[in-house]
């Protein structure tokens, strides 16, 4: 039975996204890090979450290159995600969660990967540094030639982080 041949042991566990999901498994591996050990996000969006949820650009006063890609919709969707104010809580916020877990025994491995036309790829390069200066090495890699997209992504999978040994 395969339930019997998966371990729920957190040496064993690791959580991964791509895009706003690697925002989301960046945010559950630093607000529980005794639970993972390892930890891979492609191309995560909203690492200065802050950014995006300013007034002008929710309001649409802005006209900045992410509301011009993704449209109002997605901009009303990150609204109704976060709240008006709520951007600037702690438990939004990955390196206010990061410094929060520094002093952690147990913290996972993190990657995180981007390509070198993604629409992220300012944060995304300043993310390492910017978790390193909390206590947190950050393995990352930027792939020549790669924009925000599903091509990325499965590219991204085929990275030796992810050369695991699964039986």
């Amino acid at each position: 039975e395969l339930g019997s041949r998966v371990s729920s042991a957190p040496e064993d566990t690791v959580i991964l996204g791509a895009s706003m999901g690697g925002f989301g498994a960046l945010k559950a591996a630093l607000t529980f890090p005794e639970r993972y050990a390892a930890c891979a996000a492609f191309s995560p969006c909203c690492l200065d979450l802050a950014d995006y949820l300013r007034p002008a650009w929710r309001s649409g006063e802005e006209g900045d290159a992410f509301r011009r890609i993704f449209g109002d919709k997605l901009a009303a969707d990150f609204l109704a995600a976060f709240g008006p104010d709520s951007s600037r809580l702690p438990e939004n916020d990955l390196l206010s969660l990061a410094g929060a877990a520094a002093g952690a025994s147990v913290r996972p491995r993190i990657f995180t990967c981007w390509g070198s036309e993604d629409i992220f790829r300012d944060t995304n390069r300043r993310f390492p540094q910017q978790m390193a200066a909390l206590g947190w090495p950050v393995e990352s890699r930027e792939l020549p030639g790669h924009m925000h997209n599903w091509v990325f992504f499965n590219e991204a999978l085929k990275l030796p982080f992810f050369r695991i040994e699964l039986f």
